[in-house]
């Protein structure tokens, strides 16, 4: 004796399986992959060690973004290479008053008042580094402005690289 398998409940049994697989998708990624996120550029001249694809960048302690790729770059004007760091920021986490923001406006007027890129320890224990983005007007910003096609954020040394510039 066998069983038929109804063509009706087989092609329901599909699509319902495809319906939850879209909603998952949605609820978990909360529509990161049907939104644009703005992708940022910064150069270090440091040691990155420590620093890796998906590490978080932080603004005042809260989370905006994620490094997205970490790669070389040589500047042929000065003869030297440039670790950039490419990171995505999260439009939803940045708002005003009103809900919504222009993120990449809204990053151009930060940049023009002073924010600046810095490594910072994530973890002293691991040596796991972040992305810290600040306001340090007092500090001279370091723009590359090699040919990338993204918009730059200017970085400057970490403590650590401050300090151990200190002593010769």
């Amino acid at each position: 004796m066998s069983i038929k398998p109804s063509k009706t409940l087989v092609g329901a049994f599909v699509l319902g399986a495809v319906a939850l697989f879209v909603v998952g998708i949605m609820t978990f990624s909360a529509g990161r992959y049907f939104s644009k996120q703005p992708t940022y550029v910064m150069y270090f001249d440091g040691t990155v060690k420590g620093l890796n694809s998906g590490a978080p960048v932080m603004f005042k302690g809260v989370k905006v973004g994620a490094v997205s790729d970490i790669s070389l770059r040589y500047n042929p004007e000065t003869k030297s290479v440039q670790i950039a760091v490419q990171a995505e920021l999260d439009p939803h986490s940045i708002t005003n008053s009103h809900g919504s923001l222009d993120t990449k406006a809204f990053m151009k007027a930060l940049i023009r008042q002073g924010l600046k890129a810095q490594l910072q320890y994530q973890n002293l224990l691991t040596g796991q580094l972040v992305v810290a983005l600040d306001f340090h007007p007092e500090k001279t910003a370091r723009h590359i402005r090699m040919d990338a096609p993204y918009p730059e954020i200017p970085t400057i040394p970490s403590s650590i690289e401050e300090f151990t510039k200190t002593f010769p």
